[in-house]
């Protein structure tokens, strides 16, 4: 039984070691719906929050010249 068991984590550790090779990232149709889903969750949040987005910026800058233009 001992030896059953030897050759099953033999054979265990074989295929983690195949598969922990490190190898390149293929470039084609997985990356670019990656790429498109990043896009739109980035747009969509950038919608969602516009107010801290774009309002907060401009009041600080409109602020920032109030006070040190006097």
């Amino acid at each position: 039984m001992d030896k059953d068991k030897l050759k099953y984590q033999q054979k265990y550790w074989a295929q983690l070691n195949k598969m922990a090779i490190l190898t390149r990232p293929r470039l084609g149709k997985k990356n670019w719906i990656g790429l498109t889903t990043l896009y739109k969750r980035e747009i969509y949040r950038f919608f969602k929050i516009y107010i801290q987005t774009i309002f907060a910026p401009v009041i600080t800058t409109l602020v920032f010249f109030i006070i040190f233009s006097l």
